[in-house]
């Protein structure tokens, strides 16, 4: 019978190779026009900000081709669908 110190484990597990992880194909968008109010510079930043960070997420369900009202209602259906805010 094999006895291996605890210790002699711990180290084992730490050693062991951490697994890869996977890196998000942020196709959902893929914005070709802008329409008002998302003309301003400013707002279309903001926007395209947090329409990036909701498809890193997984949040956004359909492609996003137009910057535009129904854009940010995808995000928040994805938001509200995650349970978030």
């Amino acid at each position: 019978k094999l006895v291996v110190p605890l210790a002699t484990v711990s180290i084992i597990a730490v050693d062991q190779p951490r697994p890869s992880h996977r890196l998000r194909n942020m196709s959902n968008l893929q914005i070709r026009s802008i329409r008002s109010p998302f003309d301003d510079s400013q707002l279309a930043s903001l926007a395209v900000a947090a329409l990036s960070r909701a498809d890193s997420m997984g949040l956004l369900s359909r492609r996003i081709t137009c910057l535009d009202e129904s854009a940010m209602e995808q995000l928040e259906m994805g938001m509200m669908e995650a349970d978030i805010g």
